[in-house]
C-alpha cells in the first residue's frame, strides 16, 4: 500500500521534537542495541526494531534480524512502514496475520520485508509527541500474548529512559562545549586586552592580535588593511598571521597590492557596512577579486571585522579557513567585540600622539610670543608654568616666581595694587580681564592686560587657573594720543563748521548783491547796451550764480560729517519716493521709466541717505541718451551688508574715469551740455562713507552705468528683495 502518510506523522512539532533529538542518521548504539536483543530472546521473534518516524522514511536506530539491503541501510520509506501507523494513533498497534488485517494488508513491508506479524508500541515523549516505536517482527502470522504485549510496553520504557539519558548527556556536552567555547573566547579578549596594554604601540597590538586570533580560529591566513585618509582607501599594513609564509606567498603579494574603496569586495563592504562579514567560500563569490588565486591556495571560508575608532572604520582584519564553512554567529559577535577593544587601542595611540604633539606646539607658541602665559593650581598657590616672556615683560626672572608665585604682585604700581589685589579674588569665579600698570625692574611704568580663566575637572573643581599677560604699554600710549588728536579734531571740525558757515554767509551776500546789481544794470540799460554788452552782463550774472551753487554744495559737502541727525530705523522705500518726488519734474521732462524693488530698513542718517539715492537718480536722469532712459534701484543682502545698485541705459563713461567721478569739482564733460557743479557724486561718496561703506560705478560708454554701494546691517530688518 502506498499513499500519503497520515498528518499525524507530518506533523511540525512533532518532527521538530524529533530532529531536536539528533538521533536520526546517528551510528549504532550498544545502549539501544543491547535492549533489541534482549527483547527477540525475551518474546522469540526474528526482528525488533527502535523505528524513528520521519516525514518520508523510517529510520531504525537499533535494528535485529533484518535481510540486507535494509539491515545496511537501516531505514525503509514509508511504504514499507506499519510504525507510522502507531505514530498515528499513539497506541500500540497489535497485528497477528498482516495478509488479513485491513490497515496494513497492502503494505509492501510484507512482500519486500516478510512481515507476518507486527507488534509495536509508541515511542513518546513526556511532552506527548510520539518519535517511532519499539516494535518485534515475526514472518509467520503470530498470536500474541498479553504478556508478550506487557514485555514490549516495559522495554519501551527503558527505551524512552535511553533516550532521554543521551539527550540529557547530549545537553550537558553542548554546554560544556559552549562553556568551553565562551571560556575560549573570554580568553582570547583577555590576551587581546593584556597585549594591548603592555604594547609600545599600536602596531605591536595589532601583531599580537593577529597571531591570538589565528590561534584561536584554527585559521591559517590574517592580514589587515589599514584605512589610508589621503587616499580613500584601505590598504595593506604588511601585518600578517601566516601558518606556512612560503606556501601563501603568492597571496600575501596579490593582497599587498590592492587598495579597496569603501564598499568594495570584502574590506570595502565590511568598511561600509561597520560590521563583521562572512563568506562561505571566497572561490564562489562573485566579489572576491582574489579568488583564483583562493582556489589555488585552497583558502576556502573568510571573515572579515571592522576595527573601530568610535564609529569610524581605521582598519579592516580578514581571516582565511581551508574549508567551506557557514557563518559562526557567535564568532562573528566575538569578533566585532575584538574590532572594538583594537579600536581603543588606535584612540589611544592617536590621543598620545595629539597630546605629545599638542604638548610640543604649546610650549614651542608659549616660549616664542611675546606675550606671558602661566599656569597655577585650582589655589594660586603654586606656579606650574611661567613662559620666558615674563622675564622681558616684567623685568623679573621666571624662577623668582616658582619660588614666590605671589611675588609679582609686589611689582604692580602702587596706585593700582589695592583693586588689583581685591580683581584677583575673583579668579575662581569665571574668565577675568584687567588692566593695570606695572613696575619694571629698570624703573619703567609699563601697563598690562591680564586675562585669566578657570579649569574645571570632571568633578566640578577648579585644578587649574591659566593666564596671559600682554604688554599694551604702546597701545596704551597711542590711545593718549589718538584721545588727544580726537579732541583736537573735534574743536578743529566745529571751527571749520563755524567758519563754512560765516564764509557761506559772507561770500554770498556779495555774489547776490552783484547778481541783484547787474540784473538791474540789464533792467535799466539793456536797451542802450550793443549785443556784446548784454552778452558779458549775462556771463556775469551766470557766474555769480555759479559761485553762489558752489559754495552751497562745497558747505553741503562739508556738513555730511557734522549733521545733527541721530541714527535711526529707516523704511528706505519712503525715502526712495520722496527722492523721486523731489525729481518729478526732471523725470517727466526726461520721459524715463523708474523701477525698483523692495528696499530694506536700516539704521541710517535718513536725510543723508534721501541726498545719496537724489543724486544718483539725478545724475542719471542728467547723464540720458537719445533713447528711453531707464532706471532700475534694487537691493539684495551678502556677508553681513546690503549692496545696492542704481542701474541705467544712459551715455556711460570710460572705465578708466571710475575713480576721478567721485572727486571734488570733477566734470568728464563740458558746462553747456551738462550743467552742476561737480559735487553730486562727491557729496553720495561721503554719505556713504559716513556709514562705513563704499561707493563705485561700473559703466561701459554708449550703454549705460550701475552705481554700487554698500550699507551694514546694522539692527536690519530681514526682508528678502524681491
Amino acid at each position: 500500500m502506498t499513499g500519503t502518510p497520515p498528518p499525524e506523522v507530518t506533523n511540525p512539532v512533532r518532527l521538530a521534537a524529533l530532529h531536536a533529538l539528533d538521533l536520526l542518521d546517528s551510528a549504532p548504539e550498544e545502549s539501544f542495541d543491547r535492549l533489541t536483543r534482549l527483547l527477540t530472546r525475551l518474546l522469540h521473534a526474528p526482528v525488533a526494531l527502535i523505528s524513528l518516524v520521519d516525514v518520508d522514511r523510517q529510520f531504525f536506530k537499533s535494528s535485529l534480524g533484518l535481510n540486507e539491503p535494509w539491515a545496511s541501510r537501516r531505514e525503509t520509506p514509508l511504504d514499507y512502514s506499519f510504525c507510522q501507523y502507531v505514530v498515528a494513533s499513539g497506541a500500540p498497534l497489535i497485528v497477528e496475520d498482516a495478509t488479513r488485517h485491513p490497515l496494513v494488508s497492502q503494505n509492501l513491508a510484507i512482500s519486500e520485508l516478510g512481515v507476518h506479524a507486527y507488534l509495536g508500541t509508541p515511542l513518546m515523549t513526556q511532552e506527548g509527541q510520539t518519535l517511532g516505536t519499539l516494535c518485534v517482527i515475526d514472518s509467520q502470522p503470530r498470536e500474541w500474548e498479553p504478556h508478550e504485549v506487557e514485555i514490549l510496553q516495559e522495554f519501551t520504557g527503558m527505551v524512552m529512559t535511553e533516550i532521554d539519558l543521551r539527550a540529557e548527556i547530549r545537553k550537558r556536552e553542548a554546554i560544556e562545549v559552549a562553556l568551553a567555547r565562551q571560556s575560549a573566547q573570554a580568553q582570547l579578549l583577555q590576551q587581546i586586552a593584556a597585549s594591548a596594554n603592555e604594547a609600545s604601540n599600536a602596531r605591536a597590538a595589532l601583531v599580537a592580535a593577529l597571531r591570538y586570533i589565528g590561534a584561536y580560529m584554527g585559521w591559517p591566513v590574517g592580514h589587515i588593511y589599514v584605512l589610508n585618509d589621503q587616499a580613500n582607501s584601505l590598504i595593506s599594513s604588511r601585518l600578517w598571521h601566516l601558518d606556512a609564509p612560503e606556501r601563501f606567498e603568492a597571496f600575501r603579494s596579490v593582497s599587498e597590492n590592492l587598495r579597496f574603496r569603501r564598499g568594495s569586495a570584502l574590506p570595502g563592504q565590511v568598511w561600509a557596512l561597520g560590521q563583521p562579514l562572512w563568506i562561505s567560500d571566497v572561490t564562489r563569490n562573485t566579489t572576491f577579486v582574489r579568488a583564483s588565486m583562493a582556489r589555488k591556495l585552497g583558502l576556502r571560508a573568510a571573515l572579515a571585522f571592522p576595527i573601530l575608532s568610535g564609529k569610524k572604520v581605521v582598519a579592516v582584519m580578514e581571516f582565511f579557513a581551508m574549508m567551506p564553512l557557514e557563518p559562526d554567529e557567535a564568532l562573528l559577535e566575538v569578533m566585532a567585540q575584538v574590532g572594538t577593544q583594537l579600536g581603543r587601542v588606535i584612540e589611544r595611540e592617536q590621543a598620545r600622539r595629539a597630546l605629545g604633539e599638542s604638548e610640543q606646539c604649546f610650549r614651542q607658541v608659549a616660549e616664542t610670543i611675546r606675550d606671558a602665559f602661566w599656569i597655577t593650581d585650582g589655589t594660586e598657590s603654586q606656579m606650574l608654568y611661567i613662559s620666558a616672556a615674563y622675564e622681558r615683560l616684567w623685568g623679573r626672572s621666571c624662577q623668582s616666581l616658582y619660588e614666590r608665585p605671589e611675588s609679582w604682585m609686589e611689582h604692580v604700581h602702587p596706585a593700582d595694587r589695592p583693586w588689583v589685589r581685591v580683581a584677583q579674588g575673583h579668579n575662581r569665579e569665571g574668565p577675568q580681564i584687567k588692566e593695570h600698570r606695572i613696575l619694571h625692574q629698570n624703573g619703567e611704568v609699563r601697563w598690562v592686560r591680564v586675562r585669566s580663566f578657570p579649569l574645571v575637572n570632571a568633578q566640578g573643581e577648579i585644578y587649574r587657573i591659566i593666564g596671559v599677560s600682554e604688554d599694551i604699554t604702546e597701545r596704551k600710549k597711542i590711545e593718549e594720543t589718538l584721545a588727544q588728536q580726537a579732541e583736537e579734531l573735534a574743536h578743529s571740525n566745529g571751527e571749520l563748521e563755524q567758519f563754512a558757515s560765516i564764509a557761506s554767509h559772507d561770500l554770498q551776500e556779495p555774489l547776490r548783491m552783484i547778481t541783484s546789481y547787474m540784473e538791474l544794470l540789464e533792467r535799466r540799460y539793456g536797451d542802450t547796451l550793443d549785443p556784446k554788452g548784454l552778452e558779458f552782463i549775462g556771463r556775469a550774472i551766470a557766474g555769480a550764480r555759479r559761485m553762489q551753487q558752489l559754495i552751497h554744495d562745497l558747505l553741503a559737502y562739508a556738513r555730511v560729517g557734522s549733521s545733527p541727525e541721530p541714527l535711526e530705523r529707516t523704511e528706505l522705500n519712503p525715502l526712495l519716493d520722496h527722492a523721486l518726488a523731489n525729481l518729478q519734474v526732471a523725470i517727466r521732462e526726461s520721459g524715463a521709466s523708474i523701477t525698483y524693488d523692495s528696499l530694506p530698513a536700516l539704521k541710517v542718517y535718513p536725510m543723508q541717505i534721501l541726498s545719496l539715492l537724489q543724486n544718483l537718480i539725478g545724475n542719471a536722469l542728467k547723464f540720458r541718451a537719445q533713447r528711453l532712459l531707464r532706471i532700475h534701484i534694487h537691493a539684495r543682502y551678502a556677508d553681513g551688508h546690503w549692496l545696492f545698485a542704481v542701474q541705467d541705459n544712459g551715455i556711460g563713461f570710460e572705465a578708466q574715469h571710475a575713480e576721478r567721478i567721485f572727486a571734488i569739482f570733477q566734470r568728464l564733460h563740458n558746462l553747456q551740455d551738462y550743467p552742476g557743479t561737480g559735487m553730486g557724486l562727491a557729496i553720495c561718496k561721503r554719505v556713504v562713507e559716513r556709514h562705513q561703506g563704499r561707493l563705485w560705478a561700473d559703466s561701459v560708454l554708449g550703454e549705460g552705468t550701475t552705481f554700487h554701494f554698500t550699507l551694514w546691517e546694522n539692527e536690519v530688518d530681514h526682508k528678502t528683495t524681491t
